[in-house]
């Protein structure tokens, strides 16, 4: 059985922090705003950044993406991994745009790589620059959540896991056509067999690609589940069996995983009510046919988290 977090708590965490947000997950700039009914939605940091330089010591020259400056010969270094990295997001938004240019693309971006905006507007991505810089992966791989505000479909992926958002973005479309909220992919995480096979590890949505139709008030989750986790007071114990109890792999703010024991625990339960579908893994279906890629379509049930604890199953 898995913890999950309920309403009360977080209309509890409102109450108490009333007038206090958490800039990790505020936006300070909007550009190029879209409207559209599907939105594509993914985030843009820096994976290793400096902790000995200052933010917004960020540059771009043409072709060369730049972090601060060599302290002997004064020029401006490149930062080689974000060149890679951004080059590879760039494949990924100009071979989606070309099949589906109706479907709005959406960029959480950290605050340091500013200077990246006028590229994204060229290949026509809605661009929501961040208040805060690159940090933590686990924070940067939250903030495309918050288009589960939108009130219409949305597909979250990581472009890194999926480099062809093109099915992903059909799931969500056809689970909208069929009547359901939600679909998303089960796994379990882990860096060899051993820890992949631990019960502690599985994840029945992970934050690579899920889509939905439901509108959530996902800045008051996130803040209310993060204040939460950095006081101690959410539980992170899972039960397995009539007694036996384990704590959740990723559980710990702001460590790997984290983001997807916030699904865990806040969104998935929410989507669950709406009847959803869980699909195969994407990187095994690509050129499949459509029968194997939703493969299980369980019935939701109405209801609400009114009277679950924090930590409560």
């Amino acid at each position: 059985m898995f913890p999950l977090l309920g309403e009360e708590e977080v209309e509890r965490i409102q109450e108490e922090n009333r007038g206090a947000r958490k800039k990790c997950f505020e936006i300070a700039e909007v550009v190029n705003e879209q409207k559209g009914a599907h939105v594509l939605t993914t985030s843009f940091y820096r994976e290793s950044p400096s902790r000995k330089l200052p933010n917004g010591t960020s540059f771009f020259f043409g072709d060369r993406i730049s972090f601060g400056w060599d302290r002997i010969t004064g020029a401006a270094k490149r930062d080689e991994k974000v060149a890679r990295d951004f080059e590879a997001l760039r494949g990924v938004i100009t071979s989606f745009a070309k099949e589906r240019p109706e479907v709005v693309v959406r960029v959480y971006l950290a605050s340091d790589l500013v200077f990246l905006v006028p590229d994204l507007v060229g290949m026509g991505c809605e661009v929501r620059v961040m208040a805060t810089a690159s940090s933590y992966p686990a924070l940067s791989d939250m903030w495309p959540f918050l288009a589960l505000s939108h009130q219409g479909l949305v597909t979250v992926v990581d472009w890194r896991e999926t480099p062809n958002p093109l099915l992903a973005v059909e799931r969500t479309e056809g689970l909208a056509a069929g009547g359901l909220g939600f679909w998303r992919e089960a796994y379990t995480s882990g860096e060899d067999e051993t820890r992949r096979a631990k019960p502690t590890h599985y994840r029945p949505i992970r934050k690579a690609a899920f889509g939905s139709v439901c509108s959530l008030p996902m800045r008051e989750l996130m803040e209310a589940f993060l204040l939460l986790s950095e006081r101690g007071e959410f539980s992170p114990e899972l039960i397995l069996g009539e007694s036996k109890r384990k704590k959740a792999h990723g559980y710990q703010w702001p460590g790997k995983g984290f983001a997807e024991w916030f699904l865990l625990a806040v969104v998935f339960p929410r989507m669950a009510i709406e009847g959803g579908v869980m699909g195969s893994n994407l990187s095994e279906v690509q050129g499949a046919p459509a029968s194997r890629r939703l493969l299980v379509n369980p019935a939701g049930r109405r209801g609400s988290l009114k009277g679950i604890r924090p930590g409560s199953s």
